[in-house]
């Protein structure tokens, strides 16, 4: 093996020239006092790399962080909301939602899966008009309703709801479902400050 002891390498033709080290073989570019091994071949987009603390780099993925999941839904106008029977919020407008999880066309729901399973902090409003009456929002996971918000309505529009800490597997989901006994028909009312959806993952 040959040693080359200089204080500096510059290209030696061209403006703007790469230099190249190549090691032989399946051999690597060792550098520094560290004895830095480097990847001989190029990572995957967004990799970067990353030391075993032995003086070997490889390239890695990066991993998301708690709440760099999140998803914020509403309502695009009024759902009308009978009475005396749950009904599913139908949120139809996705402001955020990071990982696409969101169905906002049929089933009206976020669906986990193992990718964004974790703890998750998730919350539930509804902006009821003139209910008049007891009303709730209920927030449901996989089909079982995990948190029940209610309220005695009074005459004029009333906002309620909750926030729910619960930790998701693949495979889980949750939506949103309202109640309300006025004996008719009620509004949900739409826009950010109205019936709202959001979650954010915190491990």
């Amino acid at each position: 093996m040959s040693t080359i002891k200089a204080d500096a390498i510059t290209a030696s033709t061209g403006t703007n020239t790469n230099i190249g080290i190549t090691g032989k073989g399946s051999g690597k570019v060792k550098l520094g006092d560290g004895n830095l091994l480097f990847p001989d071949a190029d990572g995957s987009a967004n990799q970067y790399i990353k030391t075993d603390g032995s003086g070997n780099l490889s390239f890695g993925a990066i991993t998301e962080t708690s709440g760099s999941q999140y998803f914020f839904i509403n309502l695009s106008g009024t759902q009308v909301i009978g009475t005396t029977s749950n009904t599913k919020v139908e949120f139809d407008t996705v402001v955020h939602d990071t990982e696409n999880d969101f169905d906002d066309s049929t089933n009206y729901r976020y669906d986990f899966d193992a990718g964004t399973a974790g703890l998750w902090m998730i919350g539930h409003y509804v902006y009821m008009q003139n209910a008049n009456a007891l009303a709730g929002s209920f927030l449901s996971k996989t089909g079982t309703i995990v948190d029940l918000q209610w309220i005695n309505a009074g005459a004029q529009s009333n906002k309620f709801g909750g926030v729910y800490l619960d930790t998701y597997t693949a495979d889980d989901f949750v939506h949103v479902e309202t109640y309300q006994q006025s004996g008719s028909n009620k509004n949900c009312l739409s826009g950010r400050n109205g019936t709202t959806f959001w979650g954010v993952r915190l491990a």
